[in-house]
Parts: structure tokens; sequence; C-alpha cells
């Protein structure tokens, strides 16, 4: 639950992925617009949570609509696009 009393996973976009931003130190901006590139929904949800960060032991955590974690990490990957595209379903390598 957040601080709020509301359980994550209604917090989580159903009709699109949900990147949790639990290291608000991240610029995610390269991730965000390579999703929008593609036409994928993307939701981006800040929290302040030490108990999901210890959780899912990453600071960026990709959710599939499904509510499976696509991607985890630290920080964006170089090829954001590389990346969405692989979480999506548009390419296997």
């Amino acid at each position: 639950m957040d601080q709020r009393g509301v359980a994550l996973f209604d917090l989580l976009s159903p009709c699109g992925f949900t990147l949790l931003k639990l290291d608000h130190t991240q610029d995610t901006r390269a991730l965000e617009e390579a999703a929008r590139a593609r036409g994928i929904p993307l939701k981006v949800l800040k929290l302040d949570n030490a108990e999901a960060r210890d959780l899912y032991q990453n600071g960026l955590v990709l959710i599939r609509p499904d509510q499976h974690i696509a991607w985890r990490g630290d920080s964006v990957p170089e090829k954001a696009e590389s990346l969405i595209a692989r979480v999506a379903g548009f390419t296997c390598s």
C-alpha cells in the first residue's frame, strides 16, 4: 500500500504500461519518449516508498498492463527505444 492507503496495483495503468519511479533523481524522459513514439500508453507513477524500493530492489520498474514486471533497473538504458520495442513485443532480439 502507498502512503494514502491505496494498494499499488490499484494505481497501475489497466490499459498500458506503468513506469514505477521509486528513485526520483532518475531522468526517464527517453523511456517516456520512446513509448510515445511507438504509440504505447505509459503512465509514470512516482512513489516515495522505501518498502516498495526494497521489494523491487531497483529505482525504476516497468510494469505491463497485466501487472507483470517487464523490466527493472536503476537507470534508463542508453537504447530506451530498444527496451520499449522488446517489452511491447515489436522485436524478439
